[in-house]
């Protein structure tokens, strides 16, 4: 039985992000934390329950996999 295409959460993450902005036509100005681009950073809550099983040592698979949003702290 076929399961889908294996992907990454790192690569999940990006497509969220840099993948987004290049698929829109507007890498040049988003879609990544550089000099020069507009960006939006968003803060996670790291005290609440569904944190506390949080793998610290892979961010993005956190991220992807256990942040709802009622985690974000600001935008």
């Amino acid at each position: 039985m076929h399961s889908g295409i294996p992907i990454t959460r790192d690569e999940l993450l990006k497509w969220g992000t840099i993948g987004a902005a290049r698929a829109l036509g507007v890498e040049s100005i988003i879609g990544g934390i550089t000099p020069g681009k507009l960006a939006d950073i968003f803060l996670l809550r790291t005290d609440t329950l569904t944190s506390s099983g949080w793998d610290r040592s892979n961010v993005a698979s956190a991220i992807v996999l256990h942040a709802p949003a009622t985690d974000v702290d600001a935008v």
